[in-house]
């Protein structure tokens, strides 16, 4: 019995061992994965949506920039435009929103919008999802891509 005993408290001492490798290891891909797209975020996504914000508001237009690269969510970054119209100030169209989300899998950027017209949400057409693309890969170029489609989409819409 004893040997039995002894058989089996080393199979969980292994057990709970790999059970915590595991979860070490899970941890730090999540850390990496965390410096990797916060990183993305703040020199390559931010920057583009507020490039692309402020000439947005240079014709007249409201738009906006928002970063989330918190340790408590999923880093993402915003950009919300609102047509600007000079014969209607008070602005009839509703805020439209980009987002370009990190996914659960962690390993890629995706790209969703929410668009508002005139008549107010279009419940099929206004949520979309544009493309997906790696971490790795995302780029001022792609960013850019991303956000003239959805100001191309806002503005068919209005």
């Amino acid at each position: 019995m004893k040997d039995a005993l002894s058989k089996l408290l080393k199979a969980h001492s292994a057990k709970q061992r790999k059970k915590r490798d595991i979860e070490d290891a899970e941890e730090k891909d999540h850390r990496e994965f965390q410096v990797a797209a916060v990183n993305a975020i703040e020199k390559v996504i931010g920057p583009a949506l507020t490039s692309l914000s402020e000439e947005l508001g240079q014709h007249g237009h409201r738009a906006g920039v928002s970063l989330r690269i918190g340790t408590d969510s999923f880093p993402s970054a915003h950009l919300t435009f609102r047509i600007g119209d000079p014969d209607d100030p008070s602005g009839a169209v509703s805020e439209s929103r980009l987002s370009i989300s990190t996914t659960a899998s962690q390993n890629k950027f995706e790209v969703t919008t929410e668009v508002w017209g005139r008549h107010g949400k279009d419940s099929e057409n206004s949520a979309s999802k544009l493309e997906s693309r790696s971490i790795a890969d995302v780029d001022t170029k792609w960013v850019m891509a991303q956000g003239l489609a959805f100001v191309s989409t806002v503005l068919d819409r209005a």
